[in-house]
């Protein structure tokens, strides 16, 4: 599908994002089922964030709370464990980790107002302390059906599915600005969508060293040296868009992205995957993993879809926002003079992945899953590899190595 306009292994991101699965206590008492969204009574929230950056330490806490990524708070690198609406919980799992000697400590937020309301202050603090410096507004819809996600791109192309408090719900936008959640919160209410705005306010933690992210430069001219960040598309329990016979865009994605891994480092490129295997990843960690990576260029693999009624529509699109467009046009020649896919042009999109980058960055749609001809192609595994060394052959192409 065309991606959440704009989730890698070795994540950072939003501090709202869902809250990590937890792992039943010793004895087989298992963990409160999570509130519905909006169910704690005083609208705070509990982050429980371990104070590293370390990815080993991050592997730890993944064992007791699955769903751990990397995110920053308050400037600092942190490791976030798992984010609730009732303390209990977010205590259980404080224990938890410190029963496997993982340090961590509980972050209060607070849901926002709604549009006219008094705003909310955390508990024993005082109003300064959510400042546009340490808040940020998430606009969340419940994921209650299957084309949640779809009617809210309709009102605001970028949504994508996330968790929060264990729920899965549609992200429609991040805000700075309490007006703009609330105008966004409107939007999606007059087209009859259930829409919440959740304020996250952090208090400063212990200080972790945040890795610098340089600038990037144009792509270094060294073998060897470059660095090329892939994204395949979805993955875990978002499967993309599902086209004829059921194909799932997170499958091919990966198939490609595979292919393109091989092929670029043969020709002696540091490739890095967002994933590796069918997991799903927010949007920012495949970000913030990008920039930690200092990568030269980025590059999403997707499939595109549109109405099943529609098999005539097939083609490759490529995606840039800003200084990805020789990126783009590169690749997209490059797949268009060794595959027989239709040509859908090269196009700007304000894609969260493109416009939050901060190195050239394109998204490839490498066909339609609802297309007859592009449907047939990605059943077949050597043209699967004709569009994995095409892209592989146009990268290489910007990055000057033969």
């Amino acid at each position: 599908s065309t991606p959440t306009p704009s989730a890698p292994s070795i994540p950072s991101a939003p501090p709202i994002r869902g809250g990590g699965t937890l792992t039943p206590p010793a004895g087989g008492a298992s963990t409160p089922s999570p509130l519905p969204i909006g169910g704690s009574a005083n609208g705070t929230s509990y982050q429980v964030i371990v104070p590293s950056s370390s990815t080993l330490v991050q592997a730890r806490v993944r064992q007791i709370a699955s769903d751990a990524f990397m995110t920053t708070v308050s400037g600092n690198r942190v490791i976030q464990a798992g984010l609730f609406q009732e303390r209990d919980r977010a205590s259980q799992l404080v224990a938890q980790l410190s029963g496997q000697g993982i340090n961590s400590q509980i972050i209060e937020g607070v849901r926002a107002p709604a549009p006219g309301a008094s705003p909310v202050t955390l508990p024993g603090s005082s109003p300064s302390l959510l400042t546009a410096s340490q808040s940020d507004y998430l606009v969340v819809v419940p994921d209650s059906a299957s084309n949640t996600r779809d009617r809210v791109n309709a009102v605001e192309p970028g949504a994508f599915r996330t968790r929060s408090n264990g729920q899965s719900v549609v992200q429609a936008g991040r805000f700075r600005d309490q007006s703009l959640a609330q105008q966004l919160q409107q939007r999606l209410s007059a087209a009859g969508l259930s829409a919440q705005i959740i304020q996250s306010a952090s208090t400063p933690v212990a200080t972790v060293p945040r890795p610098s992210t340089p600038s990037p430069s144009g792509p270094r001219p060294q073998q060897g040296q470059l660095t090329v960040v892939l994204d395949p598309g979805h993955g875990g329990g978002d499967p993309g868009a599902v086209g004829i016979g059921g194909l799932r865009e997170k499958d091919i994605n990966l198939i490609i992205s595979r292919r393109i891994q091989t092929a670029l480092e043969a020709q002696g490129i540091t490739v890095l995957m967002t994933r590796a295997d069918d997991r799903e990843v927010e949007l920012q960690p495949r970000v913030d993993f990008s920039d930690r990576a200092d990568a030269d260029i980025f590059v999403s693999i997707h499939a595109n879809a549109i109405s099943m009624s529609r098999p005539d529509v097939n083609g490759l699109e490529t995606y840039y926002y800003s200084s990805g467009q020789r990126l783009a046009q590169t690749i997209h020649d490059s797949v268009l003079q060794r595959t027989d896919l239709r040509d859908r042009g090269v196009r700007t999109a304000r894609f969260y992945v493109l416009v939050r980058t901060s190195m050239p960055a394109v998204l490839v749609e490498t066909g339609f899953v609802t297309g007859r001809e592009d449907a047939a192609r990605f059943r077949d595994p050597q043209a699967l590899d004709a569009i994995a060394d095409a892209i592989a052959a146009g990268i290489l192409q910007y990055l000057n190595v033969r």
